[in-house]
C-alpha cells in the first residue's frame, strides 16, 4: 500500500508538470479533443491531465484504454467520477471479494467509484480505444494527509464471486 507522508510529492511534481492548464484557469474546451499530451506514468494506462486555477479539492484526467485493455485491480482513499467520452466496456467494483458489483457503461454513462472499494476498468472493444473523463477528491484526501493507493495483481470478477488470476478470469 502506498501511504501519503512524502511518497506523493514527487507524484504532485510530475502530475504538475504533465497538467494542461485549464483557458482562463477556468474552462478546457472540447475536452474529447483537448490538445495536452497523453503521459503514461509508471503501469498507468495513458492519461491527460489537466489543471484548474483555484481547484485545490478535486482534479481531473482523461483516461484512454487501449483495444482490450484493462487497469490494474486497485483501491484508495478517494472517492472518483467517471465520465465515459468513448467506448464501450465494463467496471468491476467491490467492498471485499464476496460482493461484487460488474457495471457495463458506454459513451455517454456516468459511473462511480466509493473510497476505498476494490475496482477495475476494462474496455470491452478489441478495435476501438475507450475514454473515461475522471473527477477525483485524490487532492482533499492528500491535503488531509488520508491518502492512499492500494494495487493487487488479481481481478475481482462475478463468475468466481470473488479474486481470481487475470488469465483465467472471463470477461
Amino acid at each position: 500500500m502506498i501511504g501519503c507522508a512524502d511518497g506523493h510529492r514527487d507524484a504532485d511534481l510530475f502530475y504538475h508538470e504533465v497538467s494542461h492548464p485549464a483557458e482562463d484557469g477556468l474552462i478546457i474546451r472540447d475536452i474529447a479533443t483537448a490538445s495536452a499530451e497523453w503521459s503514461p506514468h509508471e503501469d498507468e494506462p495513458q492519461a491527460k491531465r489537466f489543471s484548474f486555477r483555484h481547484l485545490h479539492d478535486v482534479e481531473a484526467q482523461m483516461t484512454e484504454l487501449a483495444p482490450a485493455a484493462r487497469t490494474e485491480l486497485h483501491r484508495h482513499s478517494y472517492e472518483a467520477l467517471f465520465y465515459v467520452v468513448a467506448g464501450a466496456g465494463y467496471s468491476t467494483i467491490s467492498v471485499d471479494a464476496s460482493e461484487i458489483e460488474r457495471i457495463k457503461w458506454q459513451a455517454g454513462d456516468l459511473f462511480a467509484t466509493p473510497r476505498g472499494t476494490w475496482h477495475q476498468h476494462a474496455n470491452g472493444s478489441s478495435s476501438e480505444p475507450a475514454r473515461l473523463l475522471e473527477i477525483t477528491t485524490a487532492p482533499l484526501a492528500k491535503a488531509w494527509a488520508t491518502h492512499w493507493l492500494e494495487k493487487r495483481e488479481r481481478e475481482v470478477t462475478e463468475s468466481t464471486n470473488g479474486l481470481c488470476e487475470p488469465e483465467r478470469c472471463t470477461q
